[in-house]
């Protein structure tokens, strides 16, 4: 991957100058001078981080379904972070947008989520697991739908720590294992497809993560409250079982559609 220097000036005007777009834990995204900038917080710049996204910029069968990352970024000779392409807006400010709009229809929701579908299944292809599965994670460019927040994603010799607390309880509970992913995608599909708009815009506001504070069987009825779900409860509690949580996935999609 190519690498590109910072000068203390340089790096200090582009700060000042940039526009953030989106932070977390662990990184701010800036757009600067129309290009797309992944700054980690100094926590998470590791040799691991910086060997994660070489590995991942190799795979360049994967540029359909994840954000690349194009150059490392140095600032006084220390990685910082990496230059990345612009992938559009995150799907729970796109989903928001449309609900306010009144533009959220039942065909947008299955045609997003059969895209995210494809993604998660083709990094599993590649034997990676993205460990954060979230509306805030994925992308939304026009129809275009993509896997964001690569940093932390998990090949099978990285055992990183998953810090999102859906990947915390998924991962407590099945493993470092693709299973997770899958399972949170469902988690996150009924919920886009079955809460009402002003719940879902609600739940999305203030955060996906709020519902998995307690156990799966403790979340709120006003969630899960149909025959659909809890037949979905029994394919979780099935333990790492990928066959049956990807017909799950279809099934939800055909079901709720």
């Amino acid at each position: 991957m190519e690498r590109l220097d910072f000068l203390e000036e340089t790096y200090d005007d582009m700060l000042f100058n940039s526009k953030v777009i989106d932070s977390g834990t662990e990184s701010t995204i800036v757009l600067h001078d129309g290009k797309i900038y992944k700054i980690l917080v100094p926590d998470a710049i590791t040799i691991t981080t910086k060997k994660r996204l070489r590995k991942i910029n190799e795979c360049k069968e994967l540029e359909e379904y994840i954000t690349m990352p194009l150059r490392e970024i140095y600032y006084e000779f220390r990685f910082i972070g990496y230059e990345m392409d612009y992938a559009g807006i995150n799907l729970t400010d796109y989903l928001i947008e449309n609900i306010k709009n009144s533009t959220l229809t039942t065909d947008m929701k299955y045609a997003l989520m059969m895209k995210l579908k494809r993604c998660i299944e083709k990094i599993h292809e590649h034997k990676m697991i993205h460990g954060d599965i979230q509306p805030r994670n994925v992308l939304v460019n026009d129809d275009h739908v993509v896997l964001g927040d690569i940093n932390n994603m998990n090949f099978g010799l990285f055992k990183n720590a998953y810090l999102n607390e859906v990947s915390l309880r998924l991962c407590d509970r099945y493993g470092v294992s693709p299973i997770i992913d899958i399972h949170a995608f469902n988690y996150f599909c009924y919920l886009i497809f079955n809460a009402p708009d002003e719940i879902l815009m609600e739940i999305l506001q203030f955060g996906a993560d709020s519902i998995f504070r307690t156990d799966l069987i403790s979340v709120p009825n006003k969630y899960f409250d149909d025959s659909v779900v809890l037949e979905q409860k029994d394919i979780f509690n099935n333990r790492n079982n990928k066959k049956l949580a990807l017909m799950n996935s279809k099934y939800l999609i055909d079901y709720l559609k």
